[in-house]
């Protein structure tokens, strides 16, 4: 069986990574990475799992997006996952020909449990920020400094 953090990182990149996918595609990756009563803290504060779930399939709503892994520890006895991520949204509309883009940054723990040879997320912190990528405009040959 994979490590908890290959888990965690494959199971977490199908939720938050996507290139067009359909919405039910969504749902199963959610259904089966998550316990159906984990508990969760968004941004230090207490929501349901639905409310987790309405929250990070907004981002569908984007062209693509991407995920990029920093730091990630394990405490295998434990069974935790904590770990820092980058997530670089495109969106469906342009800003001076070029694709808009966010990023969200991301601090979490995950607590993972196995039952019946299944792992699930049983406890997950996330806490995260976003802003838009910076718009480089290009200067005109031969135009005015």
């Amino acid at each position: 069986m994979s490590s908890l953090t290959d888990w965690a990182q494959s199971n977490l990149d199908k939720l938050f990574e996507h290139s067009g996918e359909p919405e039910d595609q969504f749902q199963t990756q959610f259904t089966t990475t998550f316990s159906p009563d984990a508990q969760i803290l968004l941004n230090h504060q207490s929501v349901s799992l639905d409310e987790y779930k309405k929250r990070i399939s907004e981002t569908l709503a984007t062209a693509s997006s991407k995920v990029e892994w920093k730091d990630v520890l394990e405490d295998t006895e434990a069974g935790i996952v904590a770990g820092f991520l980058v997530i670089t949204r495109t969106m469906k509309f342009r800003i001076r020909a070029a694709p808009a883009q966010n990023y969200t940054y991301i601090t979490l723990s995950a607590k993972i449990e196995e039952s019946d040879g299944q792992r699930h997320i049983v406890s997950l912190v996330h806490t995260s920020t976003s802003k838009a990528a910076p718009v480089h405009i290009q200067g005109i040959p031969g135009g005015e400094s």
